[in-house]
């Protein structure tokens, strides 16, 4: 049976609890999820007690459904690739601090260039 959101495209760069929470209720409900991590890894992999091979056990159950990405968004051919995601998602959610978006070439107003439709 198809699940709510299933055919929906998530560009996950979040952290910590509240985002990662917001788009795991996504992927249970059948979106299709891609997290992008930074080459250090999200700060919520280091969350516990307790932990599995190093990894705190909440950052793998607020992680399950998704797709994962690690990417130097610094780097303009990282920014390039979350363009090339972005003309074919539906939503970007992030929650990094204001203004830092924008200042890494990603915010709103430039994402949606590339896809008018996105959220």
């Amino acid at each position: 049976m198809p699940e709510p959101l299933d055919g929906v495209r998530i560009i996950d760069i979040t952290s910590v609890i509240a985002g990662p929470f917001a788009s795991m209720i996504m992927g249970d409900l059948g979106a299709t999820v891609i997290k992008i991590e930074s080459p250090r890894g999200d700060d919520s992999r280091h969350l516990g007690p307790p932990f599995m091979k190093g990894t705190g056990i909440p950052f793998l159950g607020l992680n399950r459904n998704k797709h994962s990405l690690c990417l130097n968004l610094k780097d303009p051919a990282a920014i390039e690739i979350v363009y090339r995601l972005a003309e074919k998602s539906d939503v970007l959610l992030e929650s990094n601090r204001p203004g830092a978006m924008e200042r890494l070439g990603l915010g709103y107003e430039a994402i949606r260039q590339r896809n008018p439709k996105i959220i």
